[in-house]
């Protein structure tokens, strides 16, 4: 059975706090399209960067914590009487005894199949004794004298307090980094990060390098393709803005393969928290809304996608004759045909990103993997706590997919669904992803939404948390320890070659006077490259072991605590592409990993 931590299985979900963390790029490494995340994120210099959490109606103010036991899972009912909360009432037991009493109860319970438990609770109330009510009654007290001056509605179910788990699973409970960039001028020569011109912008999880645009005065200046007010139909995008870029004489930064996104690559660069709009302004300034992509809508290819950076992201299809903006990218590699794997356990492995999936659609089989039972379709905080409470092909730390995840199943040149049906099982028509829309605009009405991506034909969009959508778990990634302790490199779904020399990068101390240990892990076996070797966040390691992409590394602290980065493969073949290029050179060098670790650890 594929193992993605290589053997580790069914440990504390803490472990496994899902952590995507950008890694500058190597010789004889290849990063297949890893998926950035702008919910949480160390990079707190940016102003867009959202950390917090958000429940039914906007933010929450701080993120929900695991419940770690039943009796912390009890809410309390509470009732406001004159702007004070009461959560301890009174009633007349009979003609002459006033009693106190509680309300409590459970927000909600869900078994490890992902099914509701409804054994938990909604309303109970009880004595100060313990001792249950069998007969609520339907007028309370607040005094202990049961003062008909004093007298209140009981609680409802409506008066269900909040607890500390509330909403715990959504994204910002995962500790997912913000994605990285470089400006580089218009020849593709880097430019400090603080400058305040530019004209390219390199992601460096993907490697795609996009010409950003020139903010506008707003009126449209063809002459100029730079222009942030132009906008195009989509027939007219090759000849009148294209062709600018990849002017045979002139191409711009010397590249003459300047292209029209995919809608997978312009919706890894939305920010989902901030301003409209929804993009990191400090890297790509002057965009606007609504951006062509290069695909054509599948049952109708007088449509093409866009993505929208105005509605925070929002993807859909629109007539070609629509005048949209541009933004232009080159680079990239297209995702593998067979990239995903079905485990023969009940779950799916994207190979190009290191996620692992269910293979069907919450509840999961109790038993026979292939025995998928009718989908359960559950409103937002239902789906982030089925999620959470699944242990399945014996991992437990299943988590409901944040936005960009999602999308990333969707294939939009197909329909119908726009997804793999031939390994996913029944993909059904909407699935809840773990993402709030949120907006600093006060006056904005979409806070109480949370994204979901339409899997019929690939569109993403917003709904109320209190509809329901159908569920869909995810796993994988690298654990952060409590301390803030994460490997960093080798990255989800690389490949490192047999023979060569590549860095272990892990956050570590600089003037650590402890040591580590650290693992290799392939197919369930361990082997360990170096023992007490500093905790200083770097090993050059000259990569062996067996063919296999099944490969994970282990970080071993004295104390006992480990951090684990898988799967990655190791092989016979690298890889020379240019766009692991970080330093722009025009060669992929061992100049590249000194660049790459300087710009890792800011030295």
């Amino acid at each position: 059975m594929f193992n993605v931590y290589g053997g580790m299985k069914v440990k504390n979900k803490g472990m496994f706090a899902i952590c995507f963390v950008m890694v500058m790029l190597v010789p004889t490494f290849v990063w297949a399209t890893a998926i950035p995340d702008t919910a949480g994120g160390l990079d707190t210099g940016n102003k867009d960067i959202s950390v917090d959490c958000y429940g039914n109606e906007g933010e929450l103010g701080g993120c929900p914590e695991v419940c770690g036991d039943a009796a912390g899972c009890i809410r309390t009912f509470v009732s406001t009487i004159d702007g004070k909360d009461i959560n301890k009432f009174y009633y007349k037991e009979d003609a002459d005894t006033c009693t106190e009493i509680s309300y409590y109860g459970f927000k909600r319970g869900f078994k490890a199949d992902g099914t509701e438990d409804t054994s938990y609770p909604t309303f109970e109330c009880r004595k100060k004794t313990g001792d249950v009510v069998s007969s609520p009654p339907s007028q309370c007290f607040t005094d202990n004298k049961c003062s008909d001056t004093k007298k209140l509605d009981c609680p409802t179910t409506a008066d269900m307090g909040t607890g500390p788990d509330d909403f715990y699973g959504q994204d910002n409970n995962y500790k997912i980094n913000a994605p990285s960039y470089i400006k580089l001028d218009s020849q593709g020569k880097e430019v400090a990060s603080t400058s305040t011109s530019w004209a390219m912008a390199k992601d460096n999880i993907t490697g795609l390098f996009w010409a950003v645009k020139e903010p506008g005065n707003g009126s449209p200046n063809y002459t100029n393709p730079h222009d942030a007010d132009n906008t195009y139909t989509w027939g007219k995008v090759n000849d009148d803005f294209l062709a600018k870029l990849n002017d045979e004489t002139y191409p711009f930064g010397n590249f003459k393969d300047w292209r029209l996104p995919t809608v997978q690559e312009l919706h890894l660069i939305v920010n989902y928290a901030g301003t409209s709009p929804f993009i990191r302004d400090d890297y790509f300034p002057g965009m606007l809304a609504k951006y062509w992509t290069a695909g054509l809508y599948k049952t109708d290819e007088t449509s093409a996608w866009y993505v929208d950076f105005e509605e925070g992201g929002k993807v859909d299809y629109a007539s070609k004759t629509g005048e949209y903006y541009v933004i232009a990218v080159r680079g990239g590699t297209s995702p593998a045909t067979d990239r995903f794997v079905d485990n023969e356990d009940g779950t799916i492995t994207d190979t190009d990103t290191g996620l692992m999936w269910l293979k069907g659609d919450i509840p999961v089989p109790s038993d026979d993997p292939t025995n998928w039972g009718t989908a359960n379709p559950l409103n937002w905080e239902g789906a982030l706590l089925a999620c959470e409470a699944v242990v399945f092909a014996e991992y437990d730390d299943w988590r409901l997919p944040n936005k960009k995840e999602l999308f990333s199943l969707i294939d939009a040149s197909k329909n119908a669904p726009a997804m793999d049906n031939t390994i996913f099982l029944n993909p059904s028509a909407e699935y809840w992803s773990s993402t709030s829309y949120y907006t600093d605009d006060d006056n904005d009405t979409n806070d109480g939404n949370a994204w979901y991506v339409e899997t019929a034909d690939g569109k993403v969009d917003l709904k109320l948390k209190t509809e329901t959508c159908y569920v869909r778990a995810v796993r994988g990634g690298k654990n952060e320890l409590d301390g803030g302790i994460i490997t960093v490199s080798p990255t989800l779904a690389s490949s490192w070659s047999i023979g060569s020399m590549m860095p272990i990068l892990w956050s570590g101390d600089d003037g650590a006077k402890t040591n580590v240990k650290i693992i290799l892990i392939q197919d369930g076996d361990e082997e360990v490259i170096a023992e007490g070797t500093p905790n200083d966040g770097s090993f050059m390691w000259t990569v062996a072991g067996d063919e296999s992409k099944q490969s994970s590394i282990k970080i071993v602290l004295e104390s006992g605590d480990a951090t684990i980065q898988g799967p990655f493969s190791v092989g016979a073949g690298g890889t020379t592409d240019p766009k692991w290029d970080v330093n722009s050179n025009g060669d992929v060098d061992l100049a590249d990993i000194i660049y790459g670790l300087q710009m890792l650890t800011g030295k």
